[in-house]
């Protein structure tokens, strides 16, 4: 490798983590996921291919953390309930062979969320509706429903994925 890229090869701290190197590959979707967000053969194909190659670091695309309005994409990872997080495990498990390491980009759309992925109206932590369409949402609605969930997923991921 030329003497300008090394330090790409060299490790890196994020807080207690050590990153074997800093190559990282960001979130892009992928639609791959089982249909209601199952990590499948072809989710564990694609990451483990980027740990294989070197990435020191792989964020993953976005992750539903609810259903219904909750979803974004039809085939979206899923962070929502005990067995969708013992399915990131086998995930985090296939690409930990090669040293690389797992962040999980937890996601709900809020009012972005389409009805014709979900069919369900989107919920959202604000009033003010989606300028590309939709009606105005109930704060509480969104709030109520969210504080149980984003604590639990904040829970099981880090008992299971650290």
């Amino acid at each position: 490798m030329k003497q300008e890229f090394n330090k790409l090869q060299s490790p890196m701290k994020i807080g207690r983590l050590s990153i074997p190197n800093r190559v990282v590959m960001t979130a892009m979707g992928t639609n791959i996921a089982a249909a209601g967000g199952g990590v499948n053969d072809d989710v564990i194909a694609y990451y483990e291919a980027r740990a294989r190659g070197g990435v020191g670091l792989i964020i993953t695309e976005v992750t539903r953390v609810a259903d219904g309005a909750g979803g974004g994409e039809p085939c979206q990872l899923a962070a929502r309930r005990p067995s969708d997080i013992s399915e990131l495990q086998k995930l985090a498990n296939a690409i930990h062979k090669y040293d690389s390491k797992l962040f999980v980009q937890l996601q709900h759309p809020g009012r972005e969320a389409s009805p014709f992925v979900t069919g369900e109206q989107p919920v959202a932590p604000s009033a003010i509706a989606n300028p590309m369409g939709g009606r105005r949402h109930a704060a509480r609605s969104f709030d109520r429903g969210m504080r149980g969930a984003g604590a639990e997923v904040r829970y099981r991921c880090n008992v299971c994925l650290s």
